[in-house]
């Protein structure tokens, strides 16, 4: 089943300028007070770095403003094509007020979810993602076909901007050995706990590790579907280069799947302290915490990656 949505022609007020101007990476806080009881054992620090207060309220404002870094005002280009589950979409449209972009979701996506994303003038395609991963050109062939116009100039980002994320780890390594310098202990590891969907911020992790000491633990949820719906989607390209890095032992890499209850309950209490806002699919990276091996004195950071839209 297919199903075409198009939003009216209205402007976006928003403009580029303004995102580039508000879009920071934020600072380590520490949480150790206010949620060390989600801690494996009371000998740990645990430190945020929170991404709800980006303009479009998740990490995927980075891959966006790295899209435009990319593309720049292209103006040949007249079109992007996204698969998303929501969020990826939402900061696209944000940060390109001025060209379409054609958000392909899954045809279970949330009704609510598809209304939220016409509401910022996205058009919505809707297809079975569920039973084939398609390559870049095959989406944007479905695209032209549905909306008609083929001689469009269209550009697929749906993968392939996990370099968007590196800046983020690399923030979180310098203010760990600034930390180091005068309160951490040198030799004991640093857990960064993050949630895992397609493989595009794992991707852009892994690849800009430098601290033998750091260890990244990647989250999703056990059961599909989930409540943590924004982690269902799946991309050949990072499955296959995050696959050897699960494998192997003493991989610098663990993958963890957390419950629907765990989850459930580590998003009211994350949320419940006002001075974050965490959707489920980022609040499982909380949830993972009580699974972390870590020994005494490491030091955990969660990787919040904020409240986009919701259903």
């Amino acid at each position: 089943m297919i199903e075409v949505k198009q939003a009216p022609p209205k402007k976006i007020v928003q403009n580029n300028a303004n995102l580039f101007e508000k879009l920071r990476i934020p600072p380590l806080v520490e949480y150790t007070a206010e949620l060390g009881f989600l801690l494996p054992n009371k000998n740990l620090r645990l430190f945020v770095q929170d991404h709800h207060k980006n303009p479009g309220g998740t990490i995927k404002d980075w891959r966006a403003r790295r899209i435009l870094d990319q593309i720049g005002f292209n103006l040949k280009i007249n079109r992007l094509v996204i698969v998303t589950a929501g969020n990826a979409g939402y900061s696209a449209r944000m940060f390109f007020p001025e060209k379409e972009v054609v958000c392909v979701v899954d045809e279970k996506t949330n009704g609510k979810i598809t209304k939220k994303l016409e509401k910022v003038h996205a058009k919505v395609l809707k297809l079975d993602l569920s039973t084939k991963l398609h390559s870049k050109e095959e989406i944007v062939k479905f695209v032209a076909k549905k909306l008609g116009d083929e001689n469009k100039k269209a550009m697929e980002i749906s993968s392939g901007f996990h370099d968007a994320y590196k800046p983020l780890l690399k923030s979180i390594t310098r203010e760990i050995r600034w930390f180091r310098r005068k309160e951490i202990p040198k030799q004991t590891a640093i857990h960064v706990v993050f949630p895992i969907g397609s493989g595009e911020v794992a991707t852009g992790f892994i690849s800009s590790l430098d601290d033998e000491n750091m260890r990244l633990v990647a989250v999703s949820p056990s059961e599909n579907p989930s409540i943590a719906d924004k982690l269902n989607g799946k991309n050949r390209l990072y499955e296959n280069y995050l696959s050897y890095y699960f494998q192997f032992k003493g991989s610098p890499l663990q993958w963890l799947r957390i419950g629907e209850n765990e989850i459930f309950n580590a998003c009211w209490e994350v949320n419940a302290l006002k001075t974050l806002k965490s959707e489920e699919s980022a609040a499982i990276a909380f949830a993972a915490l009580p699974k972390i091996e870590a020994k005494e004195g490491d030091t955990i950071v969660v990787v919040n990656t904020g409240w986009g839209i919701r259903a």
